[in-house]
């Protein structure tokens, strides 16, 4: 699962198990740098301008908050973000937002999943993203692994995926048995 809220992240699961990670998080897929960054740099010497101030590159989450929202921080990204502004995105704005969320489908040749399920705010609000996705994955993915994977829009809206971790502990806690 693809979530787009505030941030770009990742859901998965291997044969109906959910996979959680080292820290509890599949994934941050929105920090994935798009841009060689090779200066280094510290904490208090970064200008939100110039890079992303979590991750410190060039990544797609901070090119989406730049380019297509106007918005260096999260609060005004969130402002612009809204689902009235979503509909309302000019046609410059909308084709950069596919055009970096096309660097995401990299993921599908990561771990050529069955399906890709779009979810989060982004989605939610601009229906067509989903087509156009599904138009990119050809140009962004291996012919092997891009063809057989299915993508369609989330039904769980914007805490779908707070939804899905929650019923997992549920299940983890209530129906796994310690095999020790």
């Amino acid at each position: 699962c693809l979530y787009m809220g505030t941030g770009i992240s990742l859901g998965g699961c291997i044969n109906g198990t959910l996979i959680t990670g080292s820290t509890n998080s599949f994934g941050e897929i929105g920090h994935t740098g798009v841009i060689n960054f090779a200066k280094e740099m510290k904490k208090d010497e970064i200008d939100d301008h110039d890079v992303c101030p979590f991750c410190h590159q060039k990544c797609v989450e901070w090119l989406i908050r730049k380019d297509v929202f106007d918005a260096v921080s999260i609060k005004t990204y969130r402002e612009n973000s809204t689902a009235q502004k979503l509909k309302n995105l000019s046609p410059e704005k909308y084709k950069k937002l596919t055009q970096y969320l096309g660097y995401l489908l990299n993921i599908i040749n990561v771990f050529n999943p069955d399906v890709l399920i779009l979810s989060g705010r982004i989605f939610d609000n601009i229906s067509a993203l989903r087509g156009d996705i599904e138009a990119l994955k050809s140009s962004h993915t291996l012919s092997f692994s891009g063809s057989n994977c299915k993508i369609i829009l989330g039904n769980g809206g914007q805490y779908g995926i707070a939804r899905g971790a929650a019923l997992n502990t549920y299940m983890k806690h209530y129906t796994y048995k310690d095999k020790a």
